[in-house]
């Protein structure tokens, strides 16, 4: 039995500079699974699921990257990926929402494997993953703060920045 889902993994360039990184299998990117020309993705919400749908290439501050389509299981319907994407909110909440420990493309990287049993493609989230083994060498703004929403680290960072710059005496225009 085949399905007629359309589904693909949807890639998006986060900065400019991925074109020199991507060759060297590394880059900031921003990741979400379209089906049948809805794509769910996963961000920071204040409250409840960070899991959330969109418009393809709807995102204001990505540029498409590529599109990959996705050779999912031939049993699955759309009730069956809607129960899939029930089973990964909980796990994705948008509270949670961590830069390097719990982002996009993390959520991407489960529901593809939901979707297919096989693993999303490593560079995805590469940059991430390097980071956290670096995280000794990473400024405080970037450590994980346990039960802190990305709206109080966002805070923190500013506060960790301005001081940098009073230190410093820089102005920042």
């Amino acid at each position: 039995m085949s399905n007629s889902l359309a589904v693909s993994l949807n890639v998006y360039d986060l900065a400019e500079q991925n074109q020199y990184a991507h060759q060297l299998g590394l880059g900031a990117y921003h990741t979400g699974i379209e089906i049948n020309g809805i794509e769910w993705s996963y961000g920071h919400a204040e409250r409840g699921t960070g899991v959330y749908p969109c418009l393809p290439g709807s995102h204001p501050n990505a540029k498409i990257r590529e599109r990959i389509n996705i050779t999912i299981k031939d049993t699955l319907t759309i009730e069956e990926v809607a129960r899939c994407l029930d089973r990964l909110r909980p796990a994705f909440m948008g509270y949670r929402y961590h830069l390097l420990y719990l982002n996009c493309n993390h959520f991407t990287e489960a529901f593809y494997f939901e979707l297919t049993n096989e693993r999303a493609p490593s560079y995805i989230n590469r940059l991430a993953q390097l980071a956290r083994c670096c995280i000794c060498f990473m400024p405080d703004y970037m450590q994980p703060r346990p039960g802190k929403t990305l709206k109080q680290q966002i805070k923190a960072i500013n506060q960790s920045i301005n001081q940098s710059n009073n230190q410093y005496n820089v102005t920042i225009l």
